[in-house]
């Protein structure tokens, strides 16, 4: 039960105030509640529906979206306790009241079978249909976090910050709390960035990025150019926006874990003594084991420039030292930057000469064999030039933008008789090309 700070105050102070400020208290709380737990089941059922094997039926006041499928207003609640996973190292955070949130009647019999039921065009309509629906119980829960950081409601719950209060109260992540919370305040200062959100041109990861730097004079222009975004896309307008200055070239050694000592041998006076002494206290327990390497750093400073952060062996430290060496005539400073361009200059060139067969040079080929899967030098260079290094599958939404992972496809098969020539070979990621051996032959791994 929640109740209002004003409730401790002397009676003959808060008597006219206390049951007006514990029904707004109680009511902001139950209503952050209901958001939370309506966008946690919005995308509870995106996940689902997205591997085509699931669908939910609410048993309350509902909205349509789609066959067999209804979901409830925003405001509707659902049970707080339905997702979320209580940490043993806090004290339990208090439920709001009962009383309220309307009561609501959830069925999950059926959820795989009932998603498997529905054709392609249903299936995919129907994820659309979800993840609009998530964008708004997200925007929602944003503006009434907004609202209740500006009446500190936290402080009333018991909670020194809205950050705790999110992760105790709502049992957010502490990364998807920080995400709202910033996103809030922002939206306090420009509420233009609530309507972003809904429309999906801005994610919370990329308005988080772009939060410190918008101003009532900006914010129109870099929400532009933030349409649609990812996140290394955003990360370099950031870099332009404030440049940064480079950083220096280092080579440190990390430190060396520490290593058990190795057990005494059999027959040494160590293990004499050790066998003589009476037995010793139980062992504790092992040292954890060193945490893993961090992974590469590739993140951008200005226009045009990046920083690369990375961890390497000593066998690759002592192979950079002979290249500094050996280039020292031309580049005298043993400057990182050029060395590792000009290395990765000509592992560029050597790679594309073994993937399509670029060369400098190019001789005409006889063509492949009668019978031979082989796709000619000559053929995989003009397929390559003409695909622009892409995958070439074009679906409902348009063409693949992979480009890793490339493969050359065969569009009349090998097996039909299809040849290896220019107009026949296209390239595809390893993924469509699978999925149109799976649309031919009816192959294809479900795993």
């Amino acid at each position: 039960m929640i109740e209002c700070p004003h409730a401790t105050w002397p009676r003959r102070r808060c008597r006219a105030l206390s049951a007006a400020s514990a029904a707004c208290c109680a009511a902001k709380h139950a209503q952050a509640w209901s958001l939370i737990s309506t966008l946690r089941s919005a995308r509870a059922r995106l996940i689902l529906a997205c591997s085509s094997q699931s669908r939910y039926r609410f048993m309350v006041t509902p909205r349509q979206l789609g066959p067999d499928l209804v979901l409830p207003d925003l405001q509707t609640a659902l049970d707080p306790g339905d997702e979320h996973t209580e940490d043993p190292a806090m004290d339990p955070a208090p439920d709001p009241p009962s009383a309220s949130l309307p009561s609501t009647s959830v069925s999950f019999a059926g959820l795989l079978s009932a998603a498997a039921r529905l054709s392609d065009a249903e299936l995919t309509a129907q994820v659309g249909r979800l993840a609009h629906a998530e964008r708004e119980a997200a925007v929602s829960l944003i503006a009434n976090l907004a609202e209740l950081d500006r009446r500190r409601l936290y402080l009333a719950a018991g909670h020194s910050s809205l950050f705790v209060y999110c992760t105790r109260v709502l049992h957010l992540s502490e990364h998807a709390a920080y995400r709202r919370i910033e996103a809030a305040r922002l939206a306090r200062r420009l509420p233009v960035v609530l309507e972003r959100l809904a429309e999906g041109t801005v994610t919370l990861t990329t308005l988080c990025l772009l939060a410190a730097h918008l101003t009532p004079q900006n914010h129109a222009e870099l929400l532009e150019q933030a349409r649609y975004k990812g996140r290394r896309e955003v990360e370099i307008l950031v870099a332009a926006l404030r440049p940064q200055p480079p950083v220096p070239d280092q080579v440190r050694k990390l430190p060396t874990p520490s290593q058990p000592a190795p057990p005494p041998a059999l027959h040494s006076p160590d293990f004499t003594a050790q066998a003589a002494a009476p037995p010793p206290a139980p062992a504790l327990p092992p040292a954890p084991a060193p945490p893993p390497d961090r992974p590469p750093i590739v993140a951008p400073l200005a226009p045009q420039r990046y920083r690369i952060q990375l961890t390497v062996d000593a066998d690759t430290v002592q192979k950079l030292r002979g290249v500094q060496a050996l280039l020292r005539h031309q580049i005298p400073d043993g400057d990182l930057a050029k060395i590792l361009n000009r290395a990765l200059t000509v592992l560029l060139r050597d790679l594309a000469k073994q993937k399509f067969g670029a060369t400098d040079r190019p001789r005409s080929s006889p063509g492949a064999a009668a019978g031979s899967r082989h796709v000619p030098a000559e053929v995989r260079r003009a397929v390559w030039a003409r695909d622009g290094g892409r995958c070439g599958f074009v679906g409902e939404g348009g063409r693949c933008a992979e480009q890793d992972f490339l493969e050359f496809h065969h569009v009349v098969p090998h097996a039909a008789g299809g040849a290896a020539t220019v107009d026949n070979i296209q390239l595809r990621c390893r993924a469509h090309n699978a999925y149109e051996a799976h649309c031919i032959h009816g192959l294809f791994d479900d795993a």
